[in-house]
Protein backbone atom coordinates (compact mmCIF):
# COMPACT_ATOMS: atom_id res chain seq x y z
CA UNK A 1 0.00 0.00 0.00
CA UNK A 2 1.46 3.59 -0.93
CA UNK A 3 1.14 6.30 0.91
CA UNK A 4 0.64 9.27 -0.70
CA UNK A 5 2.68 11.90 1.94
CA UNK A 6 5.11 11.24 4.80
CA UNK A 7 3.07 12.70 7.59
CA UNK A 8 2.37 9.50 9.11
CA UNK A 9 6.15 8.95 9.41
CA UNK A 10 7.24 12.19 10.86
CA UNK A 11 4.21 13.41 12.88
CA UNK A 12 5.54 16.83 12.66
CA UNK A 13 2.54 18.58 11.28
CA UNK A 14 -1.30 18.20 10.39
CA UNK A 15 -2.30 19.18 7.14
CA UNK A 16 -5.52 21.03 6.59
CA UNK A 17 -7.37 18.63 4.94
CA UNK A 18 -7.01 16.18 7.74
CA UNK A 19 -7.41 18.88 10.37
CA UNK A 20 -10.94 19.77 9.48
CA UNK A 21 -12.00 16.22 8.67
CA UNK A 22 -10.94 15.00 11.90
CA UNK A 23 -12.14 18.09 13.57
CA UNK A 24 -15.85 17.13 11.82
CA UNK A 25 -15.67 13.42 13.52
CA UNK A 26 -14.05 14.71 16.86
CA UNK A 27 -17.23 17.24 17.13
CA UNK A 28 -19.56 14.12 17.80
CA UNK A 29 -18.70 12.34 21.65
CA UNK A 30 -18.55 9.18 19.61
CA UNK A 31 -15.66 7.59 20.88
CA UNK A 32 -14.31 10.54 22.26
CA UNK A 33 -12.16 9.99 25.51
CA UNK A 34 -9.73 11.53 28.11
CA UNK A 35 -6.88 9.57 28.71
CA UNK A 36 -4.84 11.12 32.37
CA UNK A 37 -1.69 10.03 32.03
CA UNK A 38 1.36 10.89 34.07
CA UNK A 39 2.93 14.13 32.16
CA UNK A 40 0.49 14.10 29.74
CA UNK A 41 -3.46 14.55 29.58
CA UNK A 42 -5.07 13.28 25.83
CA UNK A 43 -7.99 14.37 24.34
CA UNK A 44 -10.17 12.86 21.38
CA UNK A 45 -10.64 9.87 19.47
CA UNK A 46 -8.01 6.54 20.13
CA UNK A 47 -9.29 4.74 17.03
CA UNK A 48 -7.92 4.58 13.25
CA UNK A 49 -8.50 8.04 11.60
CA UNK A 50 -8.90 9.49 15.12
CA UNK A 51 -7.16 13.10 16.40
CA UNK A 52 -6.01 13.64 19.87
CA UNK A 53 -5.24 16.82 21.31
CA UNK A 54 -2.50 16.33 24.10
CA UNK A 55 -1.01 18.91 27.15
CA UNK A 56 2.12 18.43 28.76
CA UNK A 57 4.21 20.72 31.08
CA UNK A 58 5.62 23.30 28.17
CA UNK A 59 9.14 22.55 27.17
CA UNK A 60 8.43 18.88 27.10
CA UNK A 61 9.55 17.23 23.91
CA UNK A 62 6.76 14.49 22.82
CA UNK A 63 7.21 11.54 20.78
CA UNK A 64 5.13 9.66 19.11
CA UNK A 65 6.27 6.06 17.47
CA UNK A 66 9.98 7.67 17.59
CA UNK A 67 9.06 10.65 16.15
CA UNK A 68 8.73 14.09 16.79
CA UNK A 69 5.88 15.83 17.72
CA UNK A 70 5.82 19.80 17.50
CA UNK A 71 4.31 21.30 21.00
CA UNK A 72 3.92 24.63 21.40
CA UNK A 73 4.32 27.36 24.24
CA UNK A 74 1.66 26.30 25.76
CA UNK A 75 2.43 22.53 26.22
CA UNK A 76 -0.84 21.54 23.77
CA UNK A 77 0.32 18.80 20.93
CA UNK A 78 -1.93 16.79 18.22
CA UNK A 79 -1.63 13.34 17.37
CA UNK A 80 -3.60 12.14 14.27
CA UNK A 81 -3.70 8.16 13.57
CA UNK A 82 -3.27 6.80 9.72
CA UNK A 83 -6.87 5.26 8.73
CA UNK A 84 -4.83 1.78 8.91
CA UNK A 85 -2.74 3.11 12.37
CA UNK A 86 -0.87 0.26 14.26
CA UNK A 87 -3.62 -1.19 17.31
CA UNK A 88 -0.73 -0.31 19.87
CA UNK A 89 1.36 3.05 19.28
CA UNK A 90 3.94 4.55 21.68
CA UNK A 91 3.89 7.57 23.20
CA UNK A 92 6.93 9.25 25.09
CA UNK A 93 7.63 12.08 26.55
CA UNK A 94 10.76 14.10 27.83
CA UNK A 95 11.88 16.99 29.83
CA UNK A 96 13.84 19.55 28.03
CA UNK A 97 16.84 18.12 29.61
CA UNK A 98 15.63 14.42 27.52
CA UNK A 99 15.01 13.14 30.53
CA UNK A 100 12.30 10.25 30.14
CA UNK A 101 8.97 11.13 32.01
CA UNK A 102 6.70 9.13 30.51
CA UNK A 103 7.11 5.95 28.28
CA UNK A 104 4.07 4.17 27.20
CA UNK A 105 1.64 1.96 24.68
CA UNK A 106 -1.55 3.30 23.84
CA UNK A 107 -4.13 0.97 22.26
CA UNK A 108 -6.09 2.71 19.63
CA UNK A 109 -9.48 0.69 18.29
CA UNK A 110 -9.78 -0.57 14.82
CA UNK A 111 -12.23 1.21 12.33
CA UNK A 112 -14.93 -0.11 9.96
CA UNK A 113 -14.77 2.48 7.13
CA UNK A 114 -17.34 2.56 4.44
CA UNK A 115 -16.47 1.50 1.33
CA UNK A 116 -18.42 2.12 -1.66
CA UNK A 117 -18.29 0.11 -4.88
CA UNK A 118 -19.35 1.48 -7.72
CA UNK A 119 -19.84 -0.34 -10.91
CA UNK A 120 -20.70 0.06 -14.83
CA UNK A 121 -19.05 3.50 -15.09
CA UNK A 122 -17.52 4.08 -18.74
CA UNK A 123 -14.12 3.11 -19.06
CA UNK A 124 -12.91 7.21 -19.43
CA UNK A 125 -14.50 7.58 -16.01
CA UNK A 126 -12.88 4.60 -14.29
CA UNK A 127 -9.26 5.32 -16.09
CA UNK A 128 -8.73 8.43 -17.49
CA UNK A 129 -7.54 9.51 -20.92
CA UNK A 130 -7.38 12.59 -22.34
CA UNK A 131 -4.23 14.57 -21.21
CA UNK A 132 -6.06 17.20 -19.33
CA UNK A 133 -7.85 15.14 -16.46
CA UNK A 134 -4.55 13.29 -16.11
CA UNK A 135 -2.87 16.87 -15.89
CA UNK A 136 -5.71 17.90 -13.33
CA UNK A 137 -5.09 14.59 -11.15
CA UNK A 138 -1.60 15.01 -10.84
CA UNK A 139 -1.83 18.91 -10.15
CA UNK A 140 -3.88 17.88 -7.38
CA UNK A 141 -2.03 15.30 -5.96
CA UNK A 142 0.83 17.21 -5.90
CA UNK A 143 -1.26 19.58 -3.59
CA UNK A 144 -2.47 17.19 -1.77
CA UNK A 145 1.74 16.01 -1.43
CA UNK A 146 2.41 19.97 -0.91
CA UNK A 147 -0.02 20.19 1.92
CA UNK A 148 1.17 17.42 4.00
CA UNK A 149 5.06 19.13 4.13
CA UNK A 150 2.99 22.25 6.49
CA UNK A 151 4.45 22.71 9.74
CA UNK A 152 3.62 25.98 11.49
CA UNK A 153 2.58 26.97 15.30
CA UNK A 154 -1.23 27.24 14.40
CA UNK A 155 -3.99 27.00 16.67
CA UNK A 156 -7.23 27.22 15.09
CA UNK A 157 -7.83 23.59 16.22
CA UNK A 158 -8.53 24.81 19.27
CA UNK A 159 -11.37 26.72 18.11
CA UNK A 160 -15.07 25.10 18.45
CA UNK A 161 -15.91 23.54 14.98
CA UNK A 162 -18.30 25.17 12.73
CA UNK A 163 -19.93 23.06 10.39
CA UNK A 164 -19.69 25.18 7.09
CA UNK A 165 -23.24 23.95 5.72
CA UNK A 166 -26.11 22.03 6.83
CA UNK A 167 -26.88 18.86 4.91
CA UNK A 168 -25.20 15.12 3.84
CA UNK A 169 -21.61 14.41 4.19
CA UNK A 170 -20.48 12.96 0.86
CA UNK A 171 -17.40 11.60 2.36
CA UNK A 172 -15.88 10.76 5.57
CA UNK A 173 -12.19 10.56 6.29
CA UNK A 174 -10.72 6.91 5.31
CA UNK A 175 -13.77 5.69 3.45
CA UNK A 176 -13.01 4.62 -0.24
CA UNK A 177 -15.18 4.55 -3.76
CA UNK A 178 -13.98 1.33 -5.90
CA UNK A 179 -14.52 2.39 -9.65
CA UNK A 180 -15.31 -0.83 -11.87
CA UNK A 181 -16.29 -0.97 -15.54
Amino acid sequence: MSRQCNFWQNRLFIPLWFLWSALLFFSSSLYAEILSLPHAKLDGHFIQGGLVIGKTTPGNRVYFNNQSVRVSHEGIFLIGFHRDEPLQISLKITSPEYTELLDTTLNIKKRQYNIQRIDGLPPPKVTPVKPEMRARIKKEQQLARQACTRDDERRDFMAPFIRPTIGSISGVYGSQQNLKR
